[in-house]
């Protein structure tokens, strides 16, 4: 057959019979009537209230938004109002006004103790377990008791052994 008479025989071209083919494949695995499956999704006016919440008040960030939104009704994740706050363009996490860590602790480094339990080896090789706080603000280091026996009661003190002692 001349391709001439194919107009005649076969009324349409390859191409469209591509196209209902396409057609027919996308009707028959098109799901978007059918509910999808997950957690429906939020509402507009819970949006809003996040965006606005976030916006009267620059210091609260994500999880405080969303405690605020527990505390009137309103059962949303954090990791929702993260999202609706990303998506809106505001910093889920804003950085508060307050110190850093390190300027906090360089602030209160007056107030902190800490503790140590160390062991010493003596001239005569006997070990003693020791332990000590220091304040960091002045570095002072008070040592709070000295024992042969870490596990015993507190009456193990260095030289107090039964035996090794007076008495």
């Amino acid at each position: 057959m001349s391709r001439y008479r194919w107009t005649e025989v076969f009324p349409v071209t390859p191409a469209t019979i591509l196209r209902w083919h396409r057609d027919l494949v996308a009707r028959k695995w098109d799901y978007t009537s059918r509910r999808r499956p997950g957690r429906p999704s939020t509402g507009t006016s819970v949006k809003t209230l996040v965006v606005r919440m976030a916006r009267e008040n620059p210091s609260w960030g994500h999880r405080r938004i969303q405690g605020e939104l527990a505390r009137l009704g309103h059962a949303v994740a954090a990791s929702t109002v993260w999202e609706i706050l990303h998506a809106a363009g505001i910093d889920p996490a804003p950085r508060g006004a307050g110190p850093s860590w390190r300027e906090f602790l360089a602030g209160q480094a007056h107030a902190i103790i800490a503790c140590d339990f160390l062991v010493v080896e003596t001239v005569l090789l006997r070990r003693l377990y020791v332990l000590v706080f220091i304040e960091h603000g002045t570095r002072r280091l008070h040592v709070a008791g000295v024992t042969t026996h870490p596990t015993g009661g507190m009456g193990g003190a260095a030289g107090s052994e039964p035996g090794h002692g007076p008495g």
